[in-house]
């Protein structure tokens, strides 16, 4: 896999944001209910980056993990989709929460409020 780009990140973040924060949380973003009552606790994907390499990562997502609340997304995304995803969790790190608050008003996901009404 080549370098990862910014679009793919930002096209990452959509996705995460949108799938994952339920139940890893996020910069500043707390996870849902779900993500609370999981048995096992799902990791803080912050603190994994540092111990998965991206191929490592990628195979997590594609395939999920069995006994587990991780489902496998390749079911869902194809293969630039997921890699796009691992390339947003490869910034977490070092993402403070403005930073991931600034990259949600940009991507227009906050538009959900509008939806329930």
């Amino acid at each position: 896999m080549a370098a990862f780009t910014d679009d793919m990140v930002r096209d990452g973040f959509d996705h995460y944001d949108d799938m994952c924060t339920v139940c890893h949380g996020g910069p500043g973003v707390e996870r849902g209910e779900i993500g609370k009552g999981l048995n096992p606790q799902a990791p803080n994907l912050a603190n994994a980056v540092k111990v998965w390499m991206p191929r490592q990562l990628f195979w997590i997502v594609n395939n999920g993990v069995k006994m587990t609340g991780m489902p496998s997304f390749g079911a869902t995304h194809n293969d630039e989709e997921i890699w796009s995803i691992v390339a947003f969790i490869e910034k977490l790190p070092e993402m403070p929460p403005n930073q991931y608050r600034q990259m949600k008003q940009q991507s227009g996901t906050d538009t959900h409020e509008h939806m329930m009404h």
